[in-house]
This record gives structure tokens, sequence and C-alpha cells, in this order.
């Protein structure tokens, strides 16, 4: 009996998240995540992981531009669940009022563009943002925005077992796929990342 609750032990321990083995409950993962991608830019603070309650934590995200906050509340994806475990990521202006319910498109353009100006906008001064492109599929209703960025890894310290030096090592897009929403308006517009060819690219 004792076996078996160690070994379940060992399996809600560590974090399957491609071919990262941690140590760390997913809310901290996510916190570094965020931390060493969004929270690259010099106008975003990412916070520490807060357990308000027993199986319930949050994330704060401050930001020291309004257009900043309100896009980054629009694209990030800000609930996650975890088994039993909740996540809530919160964003911030930079007078301290939480941004509770974003503009979708204060600019009354096409809602391709609209996205499209949300990710320029949210990923300014961040060093792994690119550029964006906007292109409407054949035959269709649907425009995919395509967000680049740059050939690069992120690396920070996880509790990887499965590196020597413990660190988790993700390609840049791979952590941006992840932490953002990637359908809008209905399905109508798609989001897709891809990298650039250039490593030197990027803010």
């Amino acid at each position: 009996m004792k076996i078996k609750v160690l070994i379940g032990l060992c399996i809600t321990m560590i974090f399957m998240s491609s071919n990262v083995w941690s140590l760390s409950a997913p809310p901290y993962q996510l916190q570094r995540q965020l931390l060493n991608s969004v929270g690259a830019s010099s106008l975003v603070d990412v916070g520490e992981v807060v357990e308000q309650s027993p199986a319930n934590y949050v994330i704060d995200i401050t930001t020291s531009k309004d257009d900043v906050a309100n896009s980054l509340a629009v694209v990030l994806l800000r609930r996650w669940v975890f088994g039993n475990e909740t996540l809530v990521i919160r964003v911030f202006r930079p007078n301290g009022t939480q941004v509770t319910s974003p503009k979708l498109n204060p600019w009354g353009i096409s809602s391709a563009d609209a996205i499209e100006k949300h990710f320029q906008i949210a990923l300014k001064k961040n060093p792994f943002f690119v550029t964006t492109y906007n292109e409407q599929l054949p035959y269709s209703d649907t425009n995919i925005c395509w967000v680049e960025v740059a050939k690069e890894v992120i690396q920070f310290f996880n509790d990887d077992i499965s590196d020597y030096y413990g660190n988790t090592n993700l390609l840049a897009r791979d952590v941006f796929v992840e932490l953002f929403k990637n359908t809008f308006f209905s399905g109508t517009v798609q989001v897709r990342w891809t990298v650039s060819l250039d490593s030197s690219q990027g803010y």
C-alpha cells in the first residue's frame, strides 16, 4: 500500500510537457514560462505564484502601458486548469487597476486586423517578437494571423530532471504557442506562430 501511495505521489509531482520532466508543480512551471517569454518585455512585469486558497493560484502581470495591458488581456490565456488545481492570470494597468473586460476591437477595424494589432501591442519591446502577417484562407471567411518570433531558445531553471543543470530549454515559438489563445471571433480569426529564418531578428 505504501509503495502505491509513493508511486502516486511521484506521478503527481512530475508534470510532463513535451520533453520536460519537472518536479515543480504546474503553476510554478507556467510562471517561469511567462516570466522568461512575455516578461522579457521591458513593459511587462510578471509576478510570483500566489496561492489564494488550496488548489487556487494567481499570477499577476503588471504593465507600464495601458494599451499593452488591454492587448495582453485579450490574447493571453488567463485561466488554466491542472487536474484539481486552477490558475488565474490577472493583468493590471500602470495605475494598478485590473483589466477584467478587455476591448476586443477598440479601433473599429476588421477582426483580423484587430487581432494582428493586439499581438503587435502585447509583444511590444519583447526581444523574441519579430513581426505579424495576415492572410485570408482561399474560399473561406477564415483569416490567419501569423506571429513571427526569433529563432531562439528560452532557458530557465525548472527542477527539470531531464537536464543536467535542472533547466528547461524550449524553442521560443513553442512557449508562446502554449501561453496565448489561438482563435478569436468564433473561429473566423486563427493565430499561428512561425519562426524567423534569421536568428538575429527580434526587438
